[in-house]
């Protein structure tokens, strides 16, 4: 398959040794051209000039200025992306067979705009290899420049995790994904909030390795190890993330690429894992394939929004310095939740109720002015957008299978 390949050295020469070679071979051809070699020295030489001349950059050793200056021109050169795919997703908890699932990705970088579609296991709080009891779960991010909606899909298997959609003005980030690593490398590589690695401790190791047929060059940064390919491009194929003050691999992409009609490369298939404490056992996998993508194109204003939400969706929503919550029903009008009436498991008394008249009489009656209560909503969301924050950290660093690294 096409993940798997040996790793072996690659002799690489030295500049020099390359020119002595080089200069070597073309003056055996001049020698031979001028009738000072046998024939068959003509045709020996020839061949090995030849070979140097087209193969000459194989040994010519890269600089990691150059390869920051190709991934930055590249970075430079992509303004929009819109790209979908399908994975095949295994998972130790999950042994009746791979789990199909979309994924989407979309950003524009001149007004910030994105959007992250991704579904995913989720697992224990605390610890991320206790997978016991995992179920699978979609989650959607979208930010157009003034408001963002992270959603939380709804799962067959816990029924305590309702649809849950946050609402916003602020823009809450994709952050360092690793299941979007492989788009992550090439388009966001030093990116503040989606990057694999800081510019400053990226180093470069001597000589090349094969990655299968591919020669590839080692890249360090950290517990992180990036190859790529050895030529003009620099595309990351592979990156590997160490554990903590262990020499096992926890996390693993490895990447392949194509072009589209314009001659831009893009990854078009990805294998991830997620391996266990001794770094063999893959606890989670995923195989994607690309099945569209639209480079620096202009994307709708649509792909950037989710104003549609299922039956039975925990809406909480921040605008304006006001906050609302509300449960959607359909055929009938949503369902408003005061402060106060959400006790951590009457989600289904609230869904099929109504809210108690003095509950709505006395907030009516509790709103001040509107200029008086503008300031105070404002002071009052900051405690409720952190509160809002620290529970969407939590239930993100659940989604193990959509979280961070």
């Amino acid at each position: 398959m096409w993940i798997h390949g040996t790793s072996k050295p690659l002799r690489v020469a030295n500049i020099a040794s390359w020119l002595r070679r080089l200069c070597g071979g073309i003056r055996q051809m001049v020698c031979a051209i001028t009738g000072r070699a046998s024939p068959v020295r003509f045709l020996c030489a020839t061949i090995a000039g030849v070979y140097l001349v087209i193969h000459g950059s194989l040994v010519v050793a890269a600089d990691i200025e150059e390869v920051l200056a190709v991934w930055d021109a590249r970075v430079e050169s992509i303004r929009s992306l819109h790209i979908t795919w399908t994975s095949m997703a295994t998972h130790n908890e999950f042994p009746d067979g791979p789990i199909r699932s979309p994924g989407e990705y979309a950003f524009d970088r001149e007004d910030g705009r994105y959007r992250c579609d991704l579904v995913g296991v989720v697992g224990s709080d605390s610890d991320p290899d206790d997978m016991s009891g995992a179920f699978v779960q979609n989650s959607k991010l979208v930010f157009d420049g003034r408001r963002s909606v992270v959603l939380f899909g709804r799962s067959d298997r816990a029924n305590d995790y309702f649809p849950t959609a946050f609402i916003g003005e602020a823009s809450p980030g994709v952050g360092p994904n690793f299941w979007i690593s492989p788009l992550r490398m090439l388009y966001h590589p030093f990116d503040e909030e989606m990057g694999v690695c800081q510019r400053s401790e990226l180093r470069l190791k001597d000589g090349e390795v094969l990655d299968g047929d591919k020669r590839c060059l080692i890249l360090t940064a950290g517990r992180r190890e990036l190859w790529v390919t050895a030529d003009e491009h620099y595309l990351p194929v592979r990156l590997a993330k160490k554990r903590q003050n262990s020499d096992f691999t926890s996390l693993e992409a490895r990447v392949s690429y194509t072009r589209d009609a314009n001659q831009t490369w893009y990854p078009n298939r990805w294998m991830l894992l997620r391996y266990g404490g001794d770094g063999e056992t893959i606890l989670q996998s995923s195989e994607a394939t690309v099945e569209n993508v639209a480079i620096n194109e202009n994307l709708p204003d649509e792909l950037f929004q989710i104003t549609e939400f299922e039956d039975g969706t925990w809406i909480s929503e921040s605008i304006n310095g006001e906050r609302t919550v509300q449960i959607v029903r359909d055929g009938r009008p949503n369902r408003r939740v005061y402060e106060g009436e959400y006790t951590g498991d009457n989600y289904q008394y609230l869904y099929n109720s109504e809210p108690p008249e003095h509950l709505v009489r006395h907030a009516e009656a509790a709103a001040p002015p509107s200029s008086t209560r503008s300031r105070l909503m404002i002071g009052v969301n900051v405690l409720l957008v952190l509160g809002i924050v620290a529970f969407f950290l939590r239930r993100r660093h659940r989604l193990s299978g959509i979280g961070n690294e």
